[in-house]
């Protein structure tokens, strides 16, 4: 298709854009959603982190009010970084879906499990179902990335870092990640 060609339109689905606090970093939260209601943003995601209020659905609730833009996303602190905040990677999963409902938004965004985590990554699809039932919540699977190691492609997640070919319900598809992998998101998508 031509680049100038519209994007096909699916029945039904709403496409808000919103802003994470994840690509302010190192901006905080309520910076976030300044710069989302400056700029024009239809929403915000929220990433978990370290951040003391990234964690609290009150101050969250406090925010979204003042800016008048909701909360689209929860995301899970599933990141290397965050491997302090919450605990067990379960128990990380099961507060943001509790997360999502108490700040209103639509859905909670997990990334695929690292390979080291076996535990985790035994069973992951079933498991955020079954979280995703139980707690009233989508839970979505986030696309990565390919890691390269010393000039060689290193399979950093389990079972792999493009949630495409697997059994998630549902996926949230990160433009950057994509790039990231040589992956052609109008096509992915």
């Amino acid at each position: 298709a031509p680049d100038d060609a519209p994007l096909p339109e699916v029945p039904g689905l709403a496409r808000p854009v919103a802003l994470s606090t994840s690509a302010c970093y190192p901006l905080g939260v309520p910076e976030t959603f300044a710069t989302a209601q400056d700029l024009g943003y239809d929403a915000v995601e929220v990433m978990i982190t370290g951040n003391p209020l990234s964690r609290d659905p009150d101050e969250l609730l406090d925010l979204q009010q003042k800016h008048q833009l909701p909360i689209a996303a929860i995301h899970a602190p599933t990141l290397l970084l965050t491997q302090h905040v919450w605990g067990d990677a379960w128990n990380k999963i099961r507060l943001a879906a509790k997360m999502v409902e108490r700040v209103g938004a639509d859905v909670m965004v997990a990334h695929p499990p690292f390979v080291w985590q076996r535990r985790y990554a035994r069973g992951f699809a079933e498991h955020v179902s079954r979280i995703s039932r139980e707690e009233g919540v989508k839970i979505a699977v986030e696309n990565m990335y390919p890691w390269t190691v010393r000039g060689h492609s290193v399979q950093a997640y389990a079972p792999h870092w493009s949630p495409l070919d697997q059994d998630y319900e549902w996926v949230t598809w990160d433009f950057s990640h994509a790039a990231a992998s040589g992956t052609d998101s109008l096509e992915a998508v």
